[in-house]
């Protein structure tokens, strides 16, 4: 199941809750596409609800759609979009992914980003990078 819901400061946040689905990744690749039409920058979390599962029954297939869409759309994405956090509900994943996270966004959307273990400290995080770029 996807939640997407548009928070305060041109911030998104797609919620995936369980192992992503082939439906679900089209709406999050069409909605992404949206975003990225329009004419503003914008700051994106990407919320993962029941992680470990979720790393081990991924759809077949979705990993492959999604990787090569944002292969295809790294030049739009890396104009438009400012930072790129993931949120994991599980700390092992979080420690694994936390250190290598800002180079992975960077190869894979273009742009910076970071792991984190709840929306609010990535809320926090976007906000606070928000303000040293202004």
């Amino acid at each position: 199941m996807i939640q997407i819901d548009e928070k305060p400061g041109s911030i998104f946040c797609v919620t995936f809750n369980g192992p992503k689905q082939m439906d679900d990744i089209e709406t999050y690749l069409s909605r992404f596409d949206e975003w990225l039409s329009q004419d503003k920058t914008f700051s994106l979390i990407l919320n993962q609800i029941d992680a470990e599962a979720a790393e081990a029954n991924r759809a077949e297939g979705s990993q492959k759609r999604e990787a090569e869409w944002l292969r295809q759309n790294k030049p739009r994405i890396a104009q438009r979009c400012d930072r790129i956090v993931m949120v994991l509900d599980s700390a092992i994943l979080v420690e694994k992914w936390q250190p290598i996270a800002p180079k992975a966004m960077e190869n894979m959307f273009g742009c910076s980003g970071r792991v984190f273990g709840s929306v609010s400290d990535a809320e926090q995080w976007i906000e606070e990078q928000m303000s040293l770029a202004s």
